[in-house]
């Protein structure tokens, strides 16, 4: 123990001279030489023509021994060098309004965000002082001279790739035959890129009012990091009021786990919207996805278990509510069930996709049209408009994987059949959206109502994520808000 306390000695003088020493330039490493393997901290001023100090950047580049139990404060933007850990036993404490950027970088380059099994983040912002993870190249900042956050205007909103990403891990239920796994993107040989337990109640900290833009870079082989990865993060976490804008790959993807998660924007990503895996069974909330024309593939893509472990439990059934879906007229679909996966939305909009939800069937296998039958997947009180040509029969499809023989009509009749049983409704909301109009409150009618919710969920009588009588959760804080 005395030894773990003298190796933290020399990070605690850094970070209590980090945020009391000023340089007009930019300084030696705060820790120990990279020779021992340390984590560094170079801080740097930048003035304007005046000599006034504009913004000040403090770089973090981790050589093994994570962030550390630190407070990152909001009058300074800081830039990771690479992935940056927080490892197990660390606590990252982030000020609302501070602005954290990651550098460009391709592989083994890529700079993201980890918050390892056992490692807590309590980055906490609010609606007038969100806390944004960006590129560097990005020219937001948190102006010395103003005293407020600067949006930047010089990246497109669609840009992508230009850093990493986050990543939580926790110690959550998969459905993996071993019960710990490497998470996609990071380098498996990476110790503290493993995520996985028997914990459903673990606790990874406070995610709130958080915009991540303009990430998503390639880590090798066509793998990039997603906007916000969930590994088996548990219940006691907290995920709310985040933003995923401009990703190259997923928005949010969650690998196992029981994490609730309410008020998420998926916006202008390259690939699905919302991906799950390996046993999700969280409960979600205000899900807003935005795809713009041709951009992005399917809105939810849900997967149960690994191809090696179909029956694996347990089975991935999470319970979404008021969700507002907008695709942007291309040919994937709204959202693909596979792999044994079930789910249920509930009180949502779901628009503008050629393609509509699809299920899978395997003859004698398992596959998510067995958990439809066995009541773990169901859409109720939901309305669609302009999804697969307004077809009920194509709204409610079957993938069929039994190359053999065709699906039998018996099996689509019964998918297709439960869209009015359970007061689905084809039905134009009054969502008119383009990048200079990005109001997503509904002009027409949405009310609907379930009888009973879930005490985690907050009962409403409308349909998608927006109140039609109040003001735009998503306004001021996100990306998305000032796009108008």
């Amino acid at each position: 123990m005395k030894k773990i306390a003298l190796r933290l000695i020399p990070l605690i003088i850094a970070v209590i001279c980090l945020h009391s020493c000023k340089k007009d330039e930019e300084t030696t490493p705060k820790t120990q030489s990279t020779d021992n393997k340390e984590t560094t901290f170079i801080e740097k001023e930048i003035k304007n023509d005046d000599g006034e100090i504009v913004e000040k950047t403090i770089t973090i580049k981790d050589f093994g021994k994570g962030i550390g139990s630190i407070i990152l404060k909001k009058e300074y933007t800081y830039i990771l060098d690479g992935l940056v850990f927080v490892n197990n036993n660390q606590n990252l404490n982030i000020e609302a309004g501070t602005i954290i950027k990651g550098k460009s970088g391709q592989e083994r380059d890529a700079s993201a965000l980890i918050v390892a099994r056992g490692g807590k983040i309590f980055a906490e912002g609010t609606s007038t002082n969100p806390i944004i993870f960006c590129s560097e190249s990005d020219n937001t900042h948190y102006d010395h001279i103003k005293k407020q956050i600067i949006q930047g205007t010089n990246i497109p909103y669609n840009s992508r790739g230009l850093w990493g990403g986050i990543i939580i891990l926790g110690k959550g239920k998969t459905n993996n035959a071993t019960t710990e796994k490497s998470i996609e993107g990071i380098p498996t040989e990476e110790s503290r890129g493993k995520y996985g337990g028997n914990n459903d109640n673990d606790n990874s900290g406070i995610i709130k009012y958080v915009s991540i833009r303009n990430g998503g870079t390639d880590i090798g082989q066509g793998n990039e990091i997603n906007g916000l990865t969930m590994g088996a993060v548990g219940s006691k976490t907290i995920i709310d009021y985040v933003e995923v804008i401009g990703n190259k790959d997923d928005g949010f993807e969650w690998f196992g786990g029981t994490v609730n998660c309410k008020h998420l924007i998926s916006a202008y990503n390259g690939d699905d919207s919302y991906d799950y895996d390996e046993s999700f069974r969280g409960y979600g909330q205000f899900w807003i996805a935005i795809q713009g024309e041709n951009i992005g593939e399917r809105i939810g893509e849900h997967d149960g278990a690994p191809k090696d472990n179909r029956l694996g439990k347990p089975y991935a059934i999470p319970h979404i509510y008021n969700v507002t879906y907008i695709g942007g007229g291309n040919d994937s679909d709204l959202i693909l069930f596979r792999d044994n996966a079930g789910g249920f939305y509930h009180n949502s909009i779901f628009m503008n996709k050629n393609s509509g939800i699809k299920i899978e069937w395997i003859k004698d296998n398992p596959c998510s049209y067995q958990m439809f039958e066995e009541g773990n997947l169901a859409f109720s009180n939901n309305i669609f408009w302009n999804v697969a040509n307004n077809d009920k029969a194509k709204i409610f499809a079957i993938s069929n994987k039994s190359k053999t023989e065709a699906t039998p009509e018996i099996i689509k009749q019964k998918w297709a059949n439960s869209f009015e049983a359970n007061n689905n409704k084809i039905k134009n909301p009054g969502i008119n959206i383009s990048i200079n109009n990005l109001d997503l409150k509904p002009n027409n009618q949405v009310t609907t109502n379930l009888n009973t919710f879930p005490e985690i969920i907050t009962p409403t009588n409308y349909a998608g994520a927006i109140d039609p009588n109040k003001d735009n959760w998503y306004t001021g804080w996100s990306k998305l808000s000032h796009l108008k």
